[in-house]
């Protein structure tokens, strides 16, 4: 990442930085005689595979604020500098910081980050058996981080301390916030150092970056031996190993489901089941928009056409960016100060039609859902328009 001035000189030094990460990300992770550094994985970068390899520190906000899925702000809890300019540093870890935990996850976040999970485990259960995958697989590695950050997305807008990058912090953190009890948290930490040396001993034993159980009873058996299980009465190494493995990986997988099952029924947030019921609505044309009715409307599946076309904009396929997922954060609100109006349905239509004139719909309600007061008042002004004769329209 750099930051470079705009102007004539702004193209040909994009061009160098971009060649330097180039050259940077083959240094660490090229084939040498002895061996690569590190595997660097450039998939979580903006745009992901289409974007370029680097970006200028305006591209990168600009990026977050505009287009980042809710996963993404997953991912950046444990994004920091490691080398650079100390201000251009200061500046990206304050952002990685507060972006990440600008706001607890509300339901519909929930439903998404749950989404992309579920389409990554399908794909790794096409590559062996998910109840053998250390790190991948039901109960493995990654299902206890995964419960942790998700942990740390709802709480950490509210309680700094559990901002911490090491799982095994942030664990402590969020028994001392009441978020989980001390068994809970004893068992996480005992599972995941458990299934971290168990990941350690595979590549020892191979060499390799191994995240299996191998199948080969002889490399098993090596396995559990380097892990300190014996052959006793009754039970061989391995079948002792596999008995302690498969036991922590159902543990950890029953408390990843119970804690997220929670989290996606919005049992989090007040607003946890409207917001559902909204998200549905918005996302799907063919849903019931009875709803609506509750908050006033006399033609609720108008109204929730008009919210469809205001969150889609001329994207049709479903919510994508961080703009779009703010607009159903606030819809809520913004439906409650229609419903405190003379007419919601007139309202609502006026709103569409100002924030369509701005050019940039999605922003004129993220400026206007600021507090409730300002929305309170667009929204009183938007449904008495017609009877007070205002341009809804101009300037």
């Amino acid at each position: 990442m750099w930051d470079v001035p705009e102007g004539p000189e702004a193209a040909p030094l994009t061009a160098f930085y971009q060649k330097l990460s180039l050259s940077l990300v083959e240094a660490l992770s090229g084939l040498s005689g002895e061996g690569r550094m590190y595997r660097v994985d450039l998939r979580l970068r903006p745009y992901g595979k289409s974007g370029p390899i680097g970006s200028s520190l305006a591209q990168f906000l600009g990026y977050y604020d505009t287009w980042s899925e809710s996963w993404e702000r997953q991912a950046l809890i444990k994004a920091r500098t490691i080398a650079g300019a100390p201000r251009l540093r200061e500046r990206l870890d304050r952002f990685l910081s507060e972006f990440a935990f600008a706001r607890p996850l509300d339901a519909v976040s929930v439903q998404e980050i749950l989404a992309v999970k579920q389409r990554s485990e399908e794909h790794r259960a096409r590559e062996g058996a998910m109840d053998r995958q250390v790190k991948h697989g039901w109960g493995g590695i990654r299902d206890v981080e995964f419960t942790v950050q998700l942990l740390q997305l709802m709480a950490g807008a509210d309680h700094p301390e559990v901002r911490t990058r090491a799982t095994l912090d942030t664990l402590g953190a969020l028994v001392s916030i009441g978020v989980l009890s001390a068994r809970e948290e004893a068992f996480l930490e005992s599972a995941y150092l458990f299934l971290r040396q168990v990941e350690h001993r595979l590549q020892l034993v191979d060499e390799l970056p191994m995240q299996h159980l191998p199948d080969d009873p002889v490399r098993l058996r090596r396995v559990a031996f380097t892990m300190g299980y014996r052959d006793e009465d009754g039970a061989s190494a391995t079948e002792g190993f596999l008995a302690d493995y498969d036991a922590t990986t159902r543990t950890v997988r029953q408390i990843h489901e119970r804690l997220f099952r929670a989290l996606a029924g919005g049992g989090a947030r007040e607003q946890g089941d409207v917001s559902s019921q909204l998200a549905r609505i918005i996302q799907h044309d063919d849903e019931d928009a009875g709803l609506l009715e509750s908050f006033g409307f006399r033609f609720p599946a108008d109204a929730a056409a008009r919210l469809r076309q205001i969150a889609r904009g001329s994207d049709a396929s479903a919510i994508s960016s961080e703009r779009q997922r703010r607009f159903l954060q606030m819809l809520p609100d913004l439906l409650a100060a229609l419903a405190k109006s003379p007419d919601p349905d007139a309202g609502l239509l006026n709103l569409q039609r100002i924030a369509e004139a701005t050019g940039s719909p999605l922003q004129f309600f993220r400026s206007i859902g600021s507090g409730s007061e300002p929305l309170g008042v667009f929204a009183m002004l938007a449904a008495s328009a017609s009877r007070i004769r205002l341009p809804v329209t101009s300037q």
